[in-house]
C-alpha cells in the first residue's frame, strides 16, 4: 500500500499524462474534424455514470492486455521505449473497429493516447494508472467532444 505522498505523486502521474495527451488530443482531433466541441451542457450524474462504466468495461479491459500483459511481456525484450512504441501501435490498430472505410483518424488518436496511457502504466508499473488515464480522455471525449 501507498503512503499518502506516493497517493498523492501517483494521482499527479495520472492527471499529468492526462493533460499531456489533452493538448495533442483535442487540438489533433480538432484539426483533423473527428471531433467537435458539444458544449458543456451536462449532468454530474452523466460524468459520474460515464466515468465508472468506462473505468470498469473499457479502460480495465484494454489496460490490462496493452499495458498489464502486452507492454510488460515486450519491455525485456525490446525496452522500455520500443515496448511502449509497439504496444501503442497494436492499441491504435485495435481501434479499427469501424466498417470501411478504414477510421484513420481514430487509429491515429487511440495511438497518441496510448503513448500517454503507457506511460503512465510505466511510472508505476500499476494498472490503474493506465486505467484512470484512459478512463479521463474517454469521459472528456464522449461528453464534450464526441
Amino acid at each position: 500500500m501507498l503512503g499518502n505522498n506516493q497517493e498523492s505523486q501517483a494521482l499527479q502521474d495520472r492527471i499529468r499524462e492526462w493533460a499531456f495527451f489533452a493538448l495533442f488530443g483535442i487540438g489533433i482531433g480538432l484539426a483533423l474534424r473527428f471531433i467537435l466541441f458539444r458544449g458543456w451542457a451536462t449532468s454530474v450524474w452523466m460524468i459520474a455514470t460515464g466515468w465508472l462504466v468506462t473505468f470498469f468495461f473499457v479502460a480495465i479491459p484494454e489496460e490490462f492486455y496493452f499495458r498489464g500483459l502486452l507492454q510488460n511481456l515486450l519491455e525485456p525484450r525490446l525496452g522500455r521505449q520500443r515496448a511502449l512504441m509497439l504496444a501503442t501501435a497494436i492499441f491504435g490498430l485495435s481501434h479499427f473497429n469501424k466498417p470501411l472505410p478504414f477510421a484513420w483518424r481514430y487509429v491515429l488518436l487511440a495511438t497518441i493516447a496510448g503513448v500517454f496511457y503507457g506511460r503512465a502504466w510505466r511510472d508505476r508499473r500499476r494498472l490503474t494508472a493506465s486505467a484512470i488515464t484512459h478512463t479521463g480522455v474517454d469521459v472528456v471525449w464522449s461528453v464534450w467532444f464526441r
